[in-house]
């Protein structure tokens, strides 16, 4: 007989305050389901803005090496055409990219460039409009993914992740690199970025913004008899490669109908109010063990979404 199946999941808890970290209280998820430090998250519909839009904030700078990012509209990424994001400015294996606007529309594929040498691709949206997500996003190499809006996220139902590495997707206002090295939005008159390394914490405004998942729900039940899980009534989501990490960390978190999956890696969700949130280099995921709790017996009740 086929059970609905259980979920373990990290995020957050109500106190933080040794980071002086705020929580928000109001994480909603509509269904659960998962096993292990793996699982699926169940998440309605939005107006998006299709605008893709490179800002001119990376130049000029210390480093001559530096380009604003850049369009290639005409580019063939894993055999079909995108759109490919190109320029931008690397310290380290740190690849930097600034737009004032960023959405991808449906029906679209929008990838990054990986330069060889680069295992960080870290953008932020300097403008003052939520980021609309509804086509696909990737990364056309193995590198991991940041996106930084302090203005908020939504992810709809048809899109989708092709990115090898960990997906970190954030409304926090900057990323920190430690020895006051940041990156952040909107402050792009910031000091350069000298030498970074890998990301130590992100600083949150006053009153962060939401990340919504949404979707049409699906269903997906654990066979107990034959240790079989049946995934076929269920859309792709949001999912990384197995091993990698994906990474929610917004103000108030809605998941409501859309699903997210990381077979054997991590799915990490943080409701945060304002403050800093420290981060771990990602080899295990991103959020500190300390901000960890498991949900042991969220069930997905048998025939709902």
């Amino acid at each position: 007989m086929l059970q609905p199946l259980m979920i373990m999941v990290a995020f957050l808890p109500n106190d933080a305050s040794i980071y002086s970290t705020q929580v928000l209280s109001t994480l909603s998820v509509t269904a659960l389901i998962g096993i292990g430090t793996w699982g699926t998250l169940f998440s309605s519909s939005a107006t998006a803005q299709m605008d893709l839009i490179p800002d001119a904030t990376l130049t000029p700078s210390g480093n001559l090496a530096d380009q604003n990012s850049t369009l290639n509209l005409a580019a063939t990424v894993k055999g079909s055409a995108g759109i490919l994001i190109e320029g931008g400015a690397t310290r380290s294996g740190n690849l930097f990219h600034s737009f004032q606007e960023f959405n991808v529309q449906a029906g679209q594929r929008v990838y990054f460039a990986n330069p060889l040498g680069i295992d960080n691709i870290l953008t932020r949206v300097t403008g003052s409009d939520v980021s609309d997500i509804f086509g696909t996003l990737g990364v056309d190499g193995a590198a991991n993914l940041f996106l930084l809006n302090p203005n908020g996220f939504v992810f709809e139902e048809s899109a989708q992740l092709d990115i090898s590495g960990s997906f970190v997707s954030t409304t926090a206002e900057s990323i920190d690199f430690g020895n006051g090295q940041i990156f952040g939005a909107p402050a792009p008159q910031n000091a350069p970025l000298l030498t970074v390394n890998t990301p130590i914490g992100l600083q949150y405004g006053r009153s962060a913004a939401d990340i919504r998942v949404e979707g049409s729900g699906s269903l997906a039940f654990f066979d107990f008899n034959t240790s079989l899980t049946d995934r076929s009534l269920r859309p792709t989501g949001l999912e990384v490669l197995e091993g990698s990490t994906l990474a929610l960390l917004g103000g108030r978190l809605t998941v409501s109908g859309g699903n997210l999956t990381s077979a054997g890696g991590n799915i990490e969700l943080a409701a945060i109010r304002a403050g800093y949130l420290p981060l771990k280099d990602g080899t295990a995921g991103y959020l500190p063990l300390i901000f960890k709790t498991t949900y042991h017996r969220l069930i997905c009740p048998q025939g709902r979404p």
